[in-house]
């Protein structure tokens, strides 16, 4: 993973090069490039680990996600975690990113 950090932090960069008071403008303009495309609902990444793992026909055996694997790794179905991670997810981000397993809403 450092690598290839540092492999990203020594991409040239315009800015480092413009003028002090330059607009900001091409620079805004990449990082919105790079960042919007993946601002995406976490709930589809998640829904999708269900078709990819239980709903869809593989086109050869697989080696490693047999029956009951689930159980296994997890501890409780593909399903069940899925649907934990969301209603954790939802309440955490209702709460600023705090879960509270009481259920109180106090702060």
């Amino acid at each position: 993973m450092d690598e290839i950090l540092d492999f990203y932090f020594a991409l040239d960069e315009p800015m480092r090069r413009d003028p002090a008071g330059q607009p900001l403008e091409g620079f805004l303009l990449r990082l919105t490039g790079q960042q919007l495309v993946w601002q995406k609902p976490e709930f589809y990444g998640l829904s999708r680990s269900i078709a990819l793992l239980q709903q869809t026909t593989p086109t050869k055996a697989p080696r490693t996600v047999k029956p009951g694997w689930g159980m296994q790794v997890l501890g409780c179905s593909l399903t069940e975690y899925v649907g934990i991670a969301q209603l954790l997810f939802g309440a955490a981000t209702k709460m600023d990113g705090r879960f509270d397993p009481s259920g109180s809403t106090a702060t």
